[in-house]
């Protein structure tokens, strides 16, 4: 399609007699310098495009605020890749879905030697995105896991018989061993025997129930990681598995999760 300079349109291969040479509307044609009734040749300061609103509204973008080159459907090729993954939003996810699982080997290979290739930039990346978004990214992580449990207790028991796995839990229980130095048989005796006089039974500090017999352990109230000692005032009896959700969390921290108020032992 062409304009004429007196604004009328007319196809390419159907010029009307006596018309005008006119310019493809896919030409440059509104940029300044650009005179649109002869292409090539400058135009004086204040030159008057003719039907300068068609023109406009048939290059750029319908949507508003968008002043995109027109690709399709009155769109932009932006709005239009996103209407048409709106539109389709099953069948593409499908097909992805399907390719995904029909090239699983290639597409992880493909991530391996870009990460290898770009580790340095992509770390940053990463750094960079968790220091900004680091309430979300743990809470994400915490959903992902629950929701996963039999996946992540896989690749944790693969991880550990790796070399790198094997060191890091040696290191770990040697870490361990030194920060215990000082805890006493007769401490923890001393614990166990306070906590049963206190509950009437070997009862759980962080979550009040009982305890069967195998599935006590040692709490430490703040973590020793966290600068706690094996003092007397800092050891707890707890169920293994509240212990272990609990963590590195101090108790008043573990109860605030769990949205009870803390007033101490």
């Amino acid at each position: 399609m062409y304009l004429c300079k007196d604004g009328r349109i007319w196809g390419q291969n159907n010029k009307e007699a006596g018309g005008h040479l006119g310019i493809s509307i896919t030409q440059p044609y509104i940029k300044k310098g650009h005179n649109p009734n002869s292409i090539g040749r400058p135009f004086k300061k204040g030159y008057k495009i003719c039907n300068k609103e068609l023109v406009l509204s048939m290059k750029t973008c319908s949507i508003e605020n968008c002043n995109n080159k027109h690709y399709a459907k009155g769109l932009c090729e932006k709005h239009c890749s996103a209407e048409n993954y709106q539109s389709n939003r099953g069948e593409i996810l499908k097909r992805t879905k399907q390719y995904r699982q029909e090239h699983r080997d290639e597409i992880n290979q493909w991530q391996r030697d870009h990460y290898h290739n770009n580790k340095k930039q992509l770390n940053e990346q990463h750094k960079k995105y968790y220091l900004n978004n680091k309430e979300s990214c743990l809470e994400y992580g915490q959903q992902w896991r629950e929701k996963n449990k039999e996946h992540t207790a896989k690749r944790a028991k693969q991880w550990r018989q790796t070399p790198n796995g094997k060191a890091s839990l040696s290191a770990s229980r040697s870490n361990r061993r030194a920060l215990q130095k000082g805890l006493t048989k007769e401490t923890v005796q001393r614990v166990y025997e306070d906590n049963i006089k206190k509950y009437g039974t070997l009862t759980c500090i962080l979550c009040n129930n009982p305890i069967a017999f195998g599935e006590d352990s040692l709490d430490h109230l703040t973590p020793l990681s966290r600068v706690g000692t094996n003092d007397y005032e800092n050891l707890g009896i707890a169920h293994l598995i509240c212990n272990l959700r609990k963590g590195t969390m101090t108790l008043k921290e573990w109860f605030a999760k769990k949205g009870v108020e803390y007033s101490g032992l």
